[in-house]
């Protein structure tokens, strides 16, 4: 029997794509449940374990998809860059500034999810050339919307922590 080597894969790139995203989601969510129950918060603050888990999950399971778009689309550098950066910053943010209790853990899957809208719309822009007056009329709004509302949110924070 002659194996053709011209033939498309069984598995489509989206089935694929979401096959792997739901199980990155899986063990990043596991991974974030247990490393919170045993290590990071103990017996006295529970309430944060699930939290945690669902926001590494939602994080881990998105740079999943966004690593398969990256192996099946094969972007440009700066598309790729501009997709990463999101997951990167906030994995830094991560290590970096928290536990912190001015900024409670939900906190984090907020910036990450304004980050990772930014980036994508942001190489949604820079990928084709049609329509660009278009494209650049949305990619606009878009953004103000993303940086208005963010804005306004953390400003809000900012405002009712320090009492006016």
């Amino acid at each position: 029997m002659e194996i053709n080597k011209t033939s498309k894969p069984r598995v489509g790139a989206a089935t694929g794509g979401l096959f792997v995203s739901l199980l990155a989601a899986c063990l990043g969510g596991l991974f974030g449940g247990v490393a919170g129950l045993f290590h990071m918060f103990g017996e006295t603050q529970l309430d944060n374990v699930a939290t945690f888990a669902a926001c590494s999950a939602a994080v881990v399971g998105t740079h999943a998809v966004a690593c398969w778009w990256s192996l099946v689309a094969q972007p440009d550098r700066v598309r790729l860059v501009v997709v990463h950066t999101p997951w990167l910053l906030t994995y830094l943010a991560f290590a970096v500034r928290w536990p912190d209790p001015w900024w409670p853990l939900g906190y984090l899957g907020w910036a990450w999810a304004a980050l990772a809208a930014a980036g994508v719309v942001t190489a949604r822009w820079l990928g084709g050339s049609r329509g660009r007056g278009r494209r650049s009329l949305v990619y606009l709004l878009v953004m103000l919307a993303l940086v208005g509302t963010n804005g306004a949110a953390l400003g809000w924070h900012v405002w009712t922590r320090t009492r006016g």
